[in-house]
């Protein structure tokens, strides 16, 4: 069935893009694999990282909640469109000298870069 999302859905689904992007950067730079555990990298550290995520209650919001959640993280809902912005933009231009070609229709469900 076609969905056409409203405009409050829309912000809300890249708000919670942006706060996706900055929860993966954060989860990479302060992952430690447990003791006798190998250290994991790339898609397999995202596989884990992905599991947590999809499990947050952040998919059960609404729009003035995203919003309220991005307040009380210190951030301004331009902040986070900016964040989401750049590392598109940076993947874009990693993805282009690479060869591949990065589309704007797969960017809200697009794993990070690594």
């Amino acid at each position: 069935m076609l969905s056409i999302p409203t405009k409050s859905e829309k912000q809300c689904s890249l708000l919670v893009d942006g706060l996706r992007i900055l929860a993966w950067q954060a989860y990479k730079a302060e992952y430690k694999p447990a003791e006798g555990q190998k250290k994991l990298e790339g898609l397999k550290l995202y596989e884990v990282f992905s599991k947590e995520w999809e499990n947050h209650e952040i998919h059960k919001m609404d729009l003035p909640k995203v919003q309220k959640l991005v307040k009380s993280l210190g951030y301004s809902e331009d902040e986070i469109q900016e964040i989401r912005e750049d590392y598109y933009s940076r993947k874009s231009s990693y993805n282009n000298g690479n060869g591949s070609q990065y589309t704007e229709s797969n960017s809200s469900t697009d794993q990070p870069a690594f």
